[in-house]
């Protein structure tokens, strides 16, 4: 009984930390942010590098593709989706449809020109079919005109979509989004901000070993469709006789008409 504290005493005690132990757990604390904030960087840098793996690793599949088919092919983006998927043509020679303009040609444009073609050839082909007097004998001439036999090689090239099932479904990452794409026969970059959902990009593959030159950069997404600019963006670039690519953290202003 005698060791006992004093109720006074033993109410002092117990009524809360001092001075000295609430210095020392602050001090704790701060010392732990000071490891763990770095390493939420580098834990978003990882992640979109993982992410954007599979990506990478379609590009070369592409341009594979192309050379062992001896067919050209085409990698589509949706920007605002990070949707995109494989098409090919039969076609050796054909326009890439994009120099003029800062997006690509849509359905609606292709059907356009295609209709805007076969009524310009018929046009054509009937003139063609007119004879022509030879002014030395009289004779009635019919000429077999070389155009009216190149029609299919002069019809915008159709373009069929890859349908085997390593080429289904494939997006960048329900968290990523294309803000923009700029390629080789491009005029002026793809902007989402400009195009909005109606933002598509084409990359080309050639089967003589070739890739467009062409970069993207690639944020998070924040709202459906927008960038979410509280985080950092990335850049991936094409090199264009290796099929391989390079990806960067930040934006980067590469000139692809550049040989790299």
């Amino acid at each position: 009984m005698h060791n006992s504290l004093p109720s006074g005493r033993r109410a002092s005690h117990n009524s809360g930390f001092s001075l000295l132990e609430i210095i020392a757990v602050i001090s704790i604390i701060a010392v732990a942010m000071t490891v763990v904030l770095p390493n939420f960087g580098m834990r978003s840098k990882g992640e979109i590098f993982s992410k954007l793996g599979r990506l990478r690793s379609d590009i070369r599949a592409a341009y594979d593709e192309a050379v062992l088919s001896g067919q050209a092919h085409r990698l589509v983006f949706h920007l605002a989706s990070g949707r995109y998927w494989l098409e090919t043509t039969k076609r050796k020679n054909f326009y890439l449809g994009g120099q003029s303009m800062t997006g690509e040609l849509t359905a609606e444009d292709v059907e356009s020109k295609n209709a805007e073609f076969e009524e310009t050839f018929e046009r054509y082909a009937e003139l063609a079919k007119e004879a022509v007097t030879d002014p030395s004998s009289g004779e009635k001439i019919t000429i077999a005109s070389p155009v009216l036999k190149a029609k299919e090689s002069l019809r915008p090239a159709k373009w069929s979509r890859v349908k085997r099932g390593e080429w289904k479904k494939r997006s960048l990452s329900p968290e990523l989004i294309i803000s923009r794409f700029m390629a080789a026969h491009h005029s002026e970059p793809v902007v989402l901000e400009d195009l909005g959902d109606e933002a598509v990009a084409h990359l080309y593959f050639f089967p003589a070993g070739y890739v467009e030159n062409a970069m993207m950069h690639i944020y998070y997404q924040g709202d459906p469709g927008e960038v979410d600019e509280s985080e950092p963006p990335f850049t991936l670039r094409t090199h264009s006789h290796e099929g391989g690519t390079s990806l960067s953290d930040g934006l980067e202003e590469i000139d692809v008409n550049e040989e790299r």
